[in-house]
């Protein structure tokens, strides 16, 4: 049986990091941590790594500390390491930084079943009396379930963003205040404007000036915004300066957790100008007509008066009049 002052096979390697009293109280600390504590010397070699790291990565502390950094990690992440390490040994060595500052690193391991796990670091610089540094210090946690979900958020998000650009009509999604908090590539190509300068508008910013009724517009998104539909024309204007006349459909919908109003519209200027060339020759016809009519009142009234004029003189009608 082994005595309690003496390491066990697990600390082989690094006891002489250990070896005050109150050092010996970190060690504790750090063999209790469900978090990987590690040490690495300049030379890029592991010489204390905590014995959660068999549970984080399958490796015991011994296989850990055996293997060369690049056995550790894909190459991305050492790669990426490996610049922010030496980057900030650098500016740390010639007193460009705090020297207590640390960074905060996702790196890709490997573990020992074959898989990888990614791995949150949060690393510090150890130093010297002389202010030199002679190690570096990390404590590593496994976000390999977050980074799944992150990914699996940002596949979604990009699913989200490919059907909601596919869509032939210009979309916007609005709070509760009114503001635009996404619009799809049609909305852009509708206004003309870039999709960042749409971000944080309301509709008063797109509209023709003088041709909506804002308080309305304000009221229906937010009868939208409780559950209740609306529709209605909206006049447009461009970048440009053109007006234009768009069908807005207005409901409710959520977008990635946040309850909003979602606003459909469809460019019907083209629409709108042929109905009113087609209203404009109907009140043409309907002009041409009644004059035909008042004319042809005018024949008969005429034709009349020919006949009784013929019935004064004795003589047969010329006209029949119906």
């Amino acid at each position: 049986m082994q005595s309690k002052d003496t390491p066990d096979e697990s600390h082989r390697g690094y006891k002489g990091l250990f070896d005050s009293e109150s050092e010996e109280k970190y060690r504790i600390l750090a063999e209790k941590m469900p978090d990987v504590v590690w040490i690495l010397n300049l030379d890029l070699q592991v010489i204390y790594v905590s014995p959660s790291t068999e549970l984080t990565l399958g490796f015991t502390p011994e296989e850990r500390m055996a293997m060369r950094i690049e056995e550790c990690m894909v190459p991305e992440s050492l790669d990426y390491a490996m610049h922010r390490l030496i980057n900030e040994a650098v500016i740390t060595q010639n007193n460009h930084a705090d020297k207590d500052r640390g960074i905060l690193l996702e790196l890709e391991y490997y573990h020992k079943d074959g898989s990888t796990r990614w791995l949150e670091q949060s690393i510090n610089g150890i130093f010297d009396d002389s202010g030199n540094l002679t190690q570096f210090m990390g404590v590593a946690r496994d976000i390999t379930e977050r980074k799944k979900a992150n990914d699996a958020l940002q596949q979604s998000a990009e699913s989200y963003r490919g059907l909601f650009n596919s869509v032939g009509e210009a979309i916007y999604v609005l709070d509760k205040d009114g503001k635009f908090i996404d619009v799809n590539e049609q909305a852009v190509k509708m206004y003309g404007y870039p999709h960042d300068v749409l971000i944080g508008k309301d509709p008063s910013f797109v509209s023709a000036p003088g041709k909506n009724d804002l308080e309305s517009v304000a009221e229906m998104i937010n009868l939208a915004y409780n559950g209740e539909p609306q529709q209605f024309e909206f006049w447009g204007r461009r970048c440009g300066g053109e007006c234009f006349l768009k069908n807005v459909r207005l409901t409710s919908g959520t977008y990635f957790g946040q309850k909003v109003i979602v606003a459909m519209a469809q460019d019907i200027t083209l629409r709108y100008q042929a109905e009113l060339a087609l209203k404009n020759k109907i009140d043409e016809l309907t002009d041409m007509r009644n004059q035909t009519l008042a004319e042809e009142q005018q024949i008969r009234s005429l034709k009349t008066e020919v006949n009784e004029l013929l019935r004064s003189l004795g003589k047969k009608e010329k006209y029949s009049i119906q």
